[in-house]
């Protein structure tokens, strides 16, 4: 407290305490000034819903085995690659019902080609899920992507590397916002973003084209899905999503350090409702259209050809990976 009088005041009152003194002392008292140098706060807090669990497991019985990973163990493993083709096809449209075997000499076009058997290509389907961590049995409705998609040869000789030929397709079967089926597809190729699935061939590997009809009135085979005109060929093509684009960030989402998840497209979108899933369908296969570096001896095209050398190819290895990846838990989880 600030007591405030007047300089006339304050001297008068000096005299007389000096007086005073002797006879008695001053009785009132004066507050201490607040004052602490310490603040303490408890606090007692509850954790908060956490995190979320995106699960896969092969589509093959009613009691799916649920885990994060997915390896040869789990997949069709007796599959005996060897070259078929898809004919036209688009990057983002549906396989066709079945894939054209390797074709005999002057068979020419598609509807002449026997269908690949089943033991020639991968295929299987597998069921995708992304669970509540705070609820055993909830799930959650996210938005998928695929993180990595890697197609790599898997031998020590980089010469006879037939990773150029391995093409996967991944065919999803989803509910969209209005509960509807829907579906989304995305065929990869490790650099070929467009295959020329028609043209000529010297199968027979004589040196020439092959040909048909009697040597007056032969003409070149044309193979496959093709059209000529004024001597110009202009084959069909399958186009896919190639690894080296440098666009491929806009279909294959990044996933940062702290597991955000940036660009990419969505394949789908898993269910919140228990006992629905999205449904990956993956096909993998050898292009016979591809280009490789090896071709037959005395081929009219015996190297960067679509006739391959067998025995230089025969018993290959290839891996194949696909990552998915969700976006890190938020409060949309539960909007």
């Amino acid at each position: 407290m600030r007591l405030k009088f007047s300089r006339k005041v304050i001297i008068s009152s000096l005299s007389l305490l000096a007086g005073a003194s002797v006879i008695g002392s001053i009785t009132s008292t004066v507050a201490w000034f607040q004052y602490a140098t310490k603040a303490q706060l408890a606090y007692t807090g509850t954790t908060t819903h956490c995190s979320k669990l995106l699960k896969v497991a092969v589509k093959n019985s009613s009691a799916p085995a649920w885990g994060n990973h997915l390896g040869m163990s789990d997949l069709p493993s007796d599959i005996e690659f060897a070259p078929i083709t898809t004919g036209e096809q688009d990057k983002d449209a549906d396989l066709p019902a079945n894939f054209y075997a390797q074709p005999n000499p002057k068979q020419g076009a598609y509807t002449n080609w026997l269908t690949a058997d089943a033991e020639n290509y991968a295929q299987f389907t597998i069921l995708v899920k992304v669970d509540d961590v705070n609820e055993t049995t909830a799930q959650l409705k996210n938005d998928v992507y695929l993180t990595d998609v890697t197609i790599q040869d898997a031998s020590s000789n980089g010469t006879l590397d037939l990773s150029n030929a391995i093409r996967v397709h991944i065919a999803t079967t989803y509910k969209d916002s209005n509960s509807n089926t829907a579906h989304k597809y995305f065929l990869f190729s490790k650099q070929d973003a467009s295959t020329d699935v028609g043209g000529y061939l010297d199968l027979d590997s004589d040196g020439e084209y092959d040909t048909s009809g009697y040597e007056w009135d032969s003409q070149k085979v044309i193979y496959g899905s093709a059209t000529e005109s004024g001597g110009v060929l202009t084959p069909a093509t399958q186009e896919a999503y190639a690894l080296n684009d440098a666009n491929i960030g806009n279909i294959i989402a990044t996933e940062a350090n702290d597991g955000s998840i940036s660009g990419g497209t969505a394949i789908g979108n898993t269910s919140a409702t228990t006992g629905e899933y999205l449904e990956v369908k993956v096909t993998i296969w050898l292009e016979g259209w591809a280009m490789l570096k090896h071709g037959v001896a005395n081929n009219i095209d015996s190297e960067d050809t679509q006739v391959w050398d067998s025995a230089k190819y025969t018993n290959k290895k290839f891996n194949v990976g696909l990552t998915f990846g969700v976006d890190l838990h938020s409060d949309a989880d539960h909007a």
